[in-house]
């Protein structure tokens, strides 16, 4: 059950992307500052909460060990660095699309603040229901192998992704629903990667697993959206950074599909029968 469980910690980023659309909505009633002021106030008391209530689980003492050995390790390891460029590809998608989804829709469909709020809500709240599900189909239907899920997953989010720059002709509901199936795919593949870094390496290096597949992440969101913002400076238009964005995240399905060998590390990779 290691992907569902993932996924379901994983809705919390979109759920509370819905909130932010949300305040994205209530702009037109409320000064930004205030609603901003709130979110300041509602991130502490949920800070203090976490001190509250969450309790760690006692481990035995355990020999201290060089806390860079397990990096080290994992960067001489290329079948895994493959796997954290083609994350970072996948997430430079989705960085993309979270960024200038309400720019587009205000600007290339001429849709009102309202309406790309509600698309942000769309996307986010389809993909707080896809990551739980991805992570459940991965652990039963797919018998723990998440390769080919992700592999999925990225090619329907390459289509989609080259469909946007038509949909700023296209009616509201039609566009409304490239932006679901792209809250469905580009943004919810992130609970299974997290979920395949950590079985892609021995039960030693977990950790650093964990972060040096988040350096990819975060890179991917770091260096996309500049590049998507100076193709529309430059073009004039939005086409150009979404087929961009389609032509990198097609690199990343063919890096993962043939670069990455998910039973690479040893036995503690590869498909795991569900519990």
């Amino acid at each position: 059950r290691r992907a569902t469980a993932m996924g379901a910690k994983q809705t919390g980023v979109p759920l509370g992307g819905v909130i932010a659309a949300g305040l994205g909505a209530l702009t037109v009633l409320a000064d930004w500052r205030v609603l901003l002021g709130c979110v300041v106030v509602i991130t502490f008391l949920f800070g203090l909460g976490c001190l509250l209530l969450v309790t760690p689980r006692q481990k035995k003492p355990t020999p201290c060990m060089n806390p860079l050995s397990g990096l080290c390790e994992l960067f001489r390891d290329a079948n895994y660095g493959r796997f954290v460029l083609a994350n970072f590809l996948y997430n430079f998608g989705q960085a993309n699309f979270f960024g200038f989804l309400t720019l587009f829709v205000r600007e290339a469909a001429r849709g009102s603040q309202e309406f790309a709020a509600l698309c942000l809500g769309v996307a986010q709240a389809t993909s707080a229901g896809a990551r739980f599900g991805w992570g459940a189909v991965s652990d039963t239907l797919f018998r723990g192998c998440r390769k080919e899920l992700v592999a999925g997953i990225g090619i329907a989010s390459v289509l989609l992704l080259a469909l946007m720059p038509l949909t700023a002709g296209w009616a509201g509901a039609m566009l409304m629903l490239v932006v679901a199936g792209l809250g469905i795919t580009v943004a919810s593949y992130a609970g299974l990667m997290q979920t395949m870094s950590v079985e892609a390496v021995g039960p030693r290096f977990t950790g650093s697993a964990v972060g040096y597949n988040g350096i990819g992440t975060h890179m991917g969101a770091i260096v996309g959206p500049p590049i998507f913002g100076a193709i529309v400076d430059a073009t004039g238009g939005y086409a150009g950074g979404w087929l961009i964005t389609a032509g990198v995240m097609a690199f990343g399905v063919l890096l993962l599909v043939f670069g990455f060998r998910p039973g690479g590390w040893g036995k503690a990779a590869g498909c795991v029968k569900p519990l």
